[in-house]
């Protein structure tokens, strides 16, 4: 949660991951419907716009709302305001400030800009049925889905270069380099047949959500072994 080179958005889930999943998640000891495991994606996790069991007395109050944290409950639960009670509910009489700061820039900086792949759908096809604007479609006829331009955050009607890594393969070494936009994870899998797919064995390979785009390369020994490689992308 403290690393300000990681998105708001990963910071923020490594935040719940650590303070709240114990109880907030499928078969949890709470009765909440959100799921503060980091490896739920968000927008499966009932966290923006998210309906609430107790909503602190006002209806339109949500789990959080883009631009608003008058209406975001988790920020009342971290201050125990609102007559609701404080959450975690760890032995302390201390609030979390900095945490509070966090999700509340999350809330008022990052959210407000924030697309799930049905608004992106809409933001550049005014549909979510229309077959250009289907996931595996790819109007603009240049070799990358919808699915994919979304994670990349580019115009899938605007013909983009290919997005694929930079391959070096010497005697000794053999290195991908790849840009790895913000807030989105780029892993590097391998497989022999096309069919099975692993990922690849180097220490550098994990998990990574940076706040801004960023160049990565990742080199292993070379091996005599063939061996086909693919860059997998997700969202927090």
């Amino acid at each position: 949660a403290g690393d300000t080179g990681a998105s708001l958005e990963w910071r923020v889930r490594s935040y719940l991951e650590a303070n709240c999943a114990q109880c907030h998640q499928p078969g949890g000891a709470s009765n909440g419907f959100w799921d503060a495991r980091s490896a739920t994606p968000t927008d499966a996790a009932w966290l923006i716009n998210g309906l609430l069991v107790n909503d602190g007395g006002d209806p339109d109050n949500r789990w959080c709302v883009p631009d608003d944290i008058g209406r975001s409950i988790v920020l009342k639960r971290l201050q125990g305001s609102a007559g609701v009670q404080r959450m975690p509910p760890l032995a302390t009489s201390e609030r979390d400030l900095v945490a509070e700061q966090l999700i509340t820039d999350w809330i008022t900086t990052a959210l407000p800009s924030r697309e799930t792949f049905t608004q992106w759908q809409m933001t550049h096809f005014n549909s979510t049925s229309h077959p250009d604007a289907q996931p595996t479609a790819n109007p603009d006829g240049d070799g990358q889905k919808n699915d994919l331009e979304f994670l990349l955050g580019e115009n899938p009607q605007l013909n983009n270069p290919p997005y694929m890594p930079l391959v070096t393969a010497g005697e000794t070494l053999f290195s991908l380099a790849f840009r790895h936009p913000a807030n989105r994870s780029v892993l590097v899998e391998t497989s022999t047949d096309f069919q099975t797919w692993s990922l690849w064995d180097v220490p550098e390979n994990a998990p990574l959500f940076p706040a801004s785009a960023v160049w990565r390369t990742l080199s292993a020994p070379a091996s005599d072994e063939d061996r086909f490689f693919r860059l997998r992308l997700s969202a927090p």
